[in-house]
């Protein structure tokens, strides 16, 4: 996720509707990784690399939320429930940022979205 602090949707003068914060003299540096999307389908691809060991694939199908690869090295319940929570937060957490800013949608990122969305919501 990424944060731009010179981005208000608060009532602070601009009538609700956001825009750049008046009482910035200086603009502030964005928060967050801006290419979070590119990131986790490159970790979603990582994950389903034959090449690489199981444990390693786990570590990027949890980063990028591929629920098939990580339920492999689950040991117990406990790892498989931690596995479906980390997964279904992280998508929740993904849309919830979508439909709540003004996220400019690419073809890649609708690709990420519809790949991700198709794998994990199954």
């Amino acid at each position: 996720m990424s944060h731009d602090p010179n981005y208000s949707c608060s009532t602070d003068g601009n009538g609700g509707s956001g825009g750049i914060s008046p009482q910035l003299t200086d603009e502030e540096p964005l928060i967050g990784n801006q290419f979070r999307d590119v990131w986790k389908l490159a970790c979603w691809q990582m994950s389903e690399e034959d090449n690489y060991s199981l444990y390693e694939r786990a570590i990027y199908a949890s980063l990028s939320g591929n629920l098939d690869h990580i339920l492999p090295v689950c040991e117990g319940w406990s790892d498989a429930l931690w596995a479906h929570l980390k997964v279904c937060s992280d998508m929740i957490m993904y849309h919830t940022q979508i439909s709540s800013f003004s996220y400019k949608f690419t073809d890649l990122c609708a690709a990420i979205i519809n790949q991700l969305s198709d794998c994990v919501w199954q």
